[in-house]
């Protein structure tokens, strides 16, 4: 993969390109970002960078030896680390699956690959993988680059991942980790302080939209809308983009008016009857709806200036702007941030959104005390 071909990111892009040029490579490297914020793009896109033997314009050329075999994921220094099913298999057994992933979208999350190795199985990376990332990483080298240890996810290390500790600390000569995952607070310190952080921050808008319009038939009106509301998030544009009329608005509308008469059995049934026929990925796309739209209702106290939302969603941010303060806004992040990882990693929707519609009950509640009590 080229850096050509990952959306956005333009800083981290040159940061990545200034480091080679300069030499500093650290030999373990931690890419934190949002499955939607293309960490992993920018991962595979640096390796290949590394090892391209005709760079031009700061990016690998895509078409030398070594640019196609790991394009293709056959170069032979190269071993990519994913969770999987199985507990007593290696995760080279499911290296076709991935292969055929990174080569269609290097955009993806857990449950795209949970759907393409055996959706509803548990997923981990077992103890048995672990050594066998110690054993590549100590094997000479092939080829005159780097060895290369990839690892999606580390947040499926688990406690056994301390036995990596004594490899990252004396790594073997011209050897490279690359971790990628969204949570670093899920990952064993151990681990993570043992690597340079490489911040992957969300696709910028004017990004967003110039991959939308270059992609999707759209107008540029709702190309624009789209990447305003997908919080730089590309999983989360491409599911907006398959509700481009925005039935999120009727939907979020029933689950507010949930909210603010907190009645806990409308909650459960609408979860059960409305939300739960949804799609994960719809389910992704509505938090981030909720919290633009909340965002929105800030910003037109504020300001006169046109958001870029439709005419219903106007009327309706200007309905609920009396009753949205800042704290209001502030509380809402942090949940909804909280229950959007739950549901990107698979755990049950349903008790997902009730956990949710209960804590922004109480939100609300309290809200109104404190207005009362004044």
């Amino acid at each position: 993969m080229r850096f050509a071909e990952v959306i956005g990111q333009e800083l981290v892009k040159q940061r990545l390109v200034t480091g080679v040029k300069s030499g500093r490579i650290p030999h373990a490297q931690f890419f934190l970002g949002k499955d939607g914020s293309g960490a992993l793009a920018l991962a595979l896109a640096y390796i290949q960078y590394l090892h391209c033997t005709n760079i031009e314009n700061d990016d690998s050329c895509g078409t030398c030896i070594n640019c196609k075999q790991i394009s293709n994921g056959v170069y032979p220094d190269l071993r990519f680390t994913y969770p999987y099913h199985g507990s007593k298999s290696l995760a080279t057994e499911f290296w076709q699956h991935w292969v055929d992933q990174i080569k269609q979208t290097a955009y993806f999350d857990l449950n795209d690959w949970s759907g393409r190795i055996g959706e509803g199985k548990m997923l981990n990376i077992p103890t048995i993988e672990l050594g066998q990332i110690s054993h590549h990483m100590n094997l000479q080298p092939y080829t005159d680059g780097y060895k290369v240890q990839l690892i999606w996810l580390p947040e499926f290390l688990g406690k056994e991942a301390n036995s990596l500790l004594k490899i990252l600390e004396e790594p073997p000569e011209k050897s490279l980790f690359i971790i990628v995952g969204s949570d670093a607070k899920k990952v064993l310190n151990t681990i993570v302080s043992r690597t340079q952080l490489v911040n992957i921050p969300p696709v910028d808008k004017a990004a967003m939209q110039k991959f939308i319009t270059s992609n999707y038939e759209v107008d540029a009106a709702t190309a624009a809308r789209i990447a305003n509301m997908s919080g730089g998030d590309v999983l989360v544009a491409k599911e907006l983009l398959q509700n481009a009329d925005n039935e999120y608005l009727d939907l979020l509308t029933d689950w507010l008016r949930t909210i603010f008469k907190a009645d806990r059995m409308e909650l459960i049934n609408f979860i059960y009857t409305q939300m739960d026929k949804k799609s994960r990925e719809y389910k992704k796309g509505f938090l981030i709806y909720l919290l633009e739209i909340f965002r929105a209702s800030i910003l037109s106290k504020q300001s006169q200036l046109d958001l870029g939302y439709s005419a219903n969603e106007t009327a309706f941010i200007g309905k609920i702007a009396p009753l949205i303060n800042t704290e209001i806004v502030e509380e809402t992040y942090k949940i909804v941030n909280e229950h959007y990882f739950n549901i990107t990693r698979n755990v049950n929707d349903k008790l997902v959104f009730t956990d949710l519609g209960f804590k922004m009950m109480l939100i609300v509640k309290n809200k109104k005390t404190q207005i009362q009590a004044t």
